[in-house]
């Protein structure tokens, strides 16, 4: 993933990371716009999964073991 974004750092704006457990995903937002359909976008989302991040950005799955971070 790293060497991805080292060739591609625009698709940064697009990658965020869960608080607690680090995982990195792809913004939901990002379906919407034109980087999607692009050939980095395509390759960042065979890299990793759509990630939605709560408030305090923790993702579901840390939501969900926890319980704390509803």
């Amino acid at each position: 993933m790293e060497n991805f974004l080292e060739d591609a750092p625009w698709m940064r704006k697009w990658v965020h990371q869960c608080t607690v457990c680090h995982q990195q995903g792809y913004k939901p937002e990002m379906e919407k716009s034109d980087s999607y359909k692009s050939p980095a976008g395509s390759k960042l989302t065979r890299l990793v999964n759509k990630m939605i991040l709560n408030d305090a950005g923790v993702c579901d799955a840390c939501c969900n073991i926890s319980g704390r971070f509803d």
